[in-house]
């Protein structure tokens, strides 16, 4: 394996856990792809899974190749503990029987479908379904949680009806159990908070960053644009003590996708825009290699054809509908917002995972954590888990089935005085 030089005992740990299941064969570093981009420290990975080997993945980072890895490993390990459903773990019961120690299942249920499932849909209390242990973090006590909605490539028992799709959303790695849960918590929050900003067309204020006092947020922003790049950092938070940052990468050359997403929460705000920076590249160099390696007649049905748009399904699709530089207009709303300074903002709106949940508990808003860790891995320190807040606007990525919290929705909406608000229903760029 061709492994970077000089790696702490803690990446040798994460690699030597990823080589015993098996989940990697190759890791090196690597140029940029483009002669047009910027560079940054990157690192490929290449996957193995059950013994077939898979496409590289490239993560990246805007401060160090050590960085890069961490993310690199988090994530792959995250992915691995997700597919791992343990039925002896489990059981299943109908929500009938179980309805002072479950969460109801119907509240996951899709708010629309936009086409038939060949599988039954969860309809009524007395079917049953798998469930799990989740311990929530408010009342500190074991609720019950719909297994499918945890676990990737869920085995569904021949019985069993389809509630939604399960996603990463709100998993989280780490090798500290705490940090695992902030972790997990804070991408919740702020998926939550992008996907609010985006259904009502809010437009959040913008941060100057090219002036800031942080040299390495001001060297990044002229970078990007020294390559015709546009980048935007907008401040997406909602109403939880921390930062949601959205940074929004635009190319309207028409040669790299137009628009590009990253997201991220931190308690930091420093450490918020970094992440979120870091995403939209990312983002940007997979579309645009989804670009090149796809046939054009299939970029112009996402292109040129916006009904074909409720139909998306996939990420590659999502990506293709916002490749080109007409579908800017569409995001229009969040370039409009007022213009901040970074050194006008404090560094930290909370400093601990215990000052979030005191928040939770003042708001009355439930927070679940799964805990996934295979427990071989448990034994040597390191940390899976998911964390669920039900009552949050979550992650949706096939628009065939659209999610949405019409009450979490409506309060914001109050908040910010928008009255008879519509959902925009345009599907939205996260990726």
């Amino acid at each position: 394996m061709q492994t970077l030089k000089k790696l702490s005992r803690n990446l040798l740990k994460l690699i030597n856990a990823a080589e015993e299941k098996k989940l990697i064969a190759d890791i090196r570093k690597v140029e940029s792809y483009f002669h047009d981009f910027p560079r940054f420290p990157m690192v490929e990975v290449k996957l193995r899974y059950k013994n077939r080997m898979e496409t590289y993945r490239t993560y990246l980072s805007i401060i160090s190749y050590k960085k890069a890895l961490e993310k690199l490993l988090g994530e792959t390990i995250e992915r691995y503990c997700l597919t791992i459903f343990n039925k002896k773990e489990a059981f299943f019961e109908s929500y009938q029987n179980l309805r002072k120690k479950a969460i109801d299942p119907k509240i996951f249920l899709p708010s629309e479908f936009r086409v038939q499932l060949p599988q039954k849909i969860y309809s009524a209390p007395n079917e049953k379904i798998y469930w799990i242990k989740a311990i929530s973090l408010i009342e500190k006590k074991v609720k019950l949680f719909p297994a499918q909605l945890i676990y990737l490539k869920y085995p569904f028992r021949k019985s069993e009806p389809f509630i939604n799709f399960a996603d990463s959303n709100g998993a989280a790695f780490f090798t500290s159990w705490r940090k695992a849960v902030l972790k997990g918590l804070l991408e919740v929050i702020e998926r939550d908070a992008f996907f609010i900003n985006y259904l009502l067309k809010l437009t959040p204020n913008i941060i100057n960053i090219e002036q800031s006092k942080c040299k390495l947020l001001q060297n990044v922003a002229a970078l990007i644009k020294r390559y015709n790049l546009e980048l935007y950092i907008l401040d997406i938070s909602i109403d939880v003590p921390c930062y949601s940052i959205c940074a929004l990468l635009l190319d309207k050359s028409g040669v790299g996708p137009a628009v590009s997403v990253g997201g991220k929460a931190d308690l930091n705000l420093i450490s918020a825009i970094t992440g979120a920076i870091e995403e939209s590249l990312q983002i940007y160099l997979w579309l645009r290699k989804v670009m090149l390696y796809t046939r054009k007649e299939m970029i112009n049905i996402f292109k040129k054809n916006e009904k074909n748009s409720l139909k998306i399904s996939t990420f590659e699709e999502r990506g293709l509908l916002w490749s080109s530089p007409r579908s800017i207009s569409k995001i229009e709303f969040f370039l409009q917002g007022k213009k901040i300074s970074l050194n006008s903002l404090p560094l930290w709106k909370s400093k601990s995972l215990n000052e979030l949940i005191t928040w939770f508990k003042k708001e009355k808003i439930e927070i679940l954590c799964v805990n996934v860790t295979p427990h071989e891995m448990a034994k040597k320190g390191l940390f899976t888990v998911k964390i669920l807040i039900p009552s949050f606007q979550p992650l949706y990525l096939n628009e065939q089935f659209p999610l949405f919290r019409v009450e979490r929705l409506k309060k914001v909406a109050n908040e910010k005085n928008l009255l008879d608000f519509q959902i925009n229903k345009f599907p939205h760029p996260f990726l």
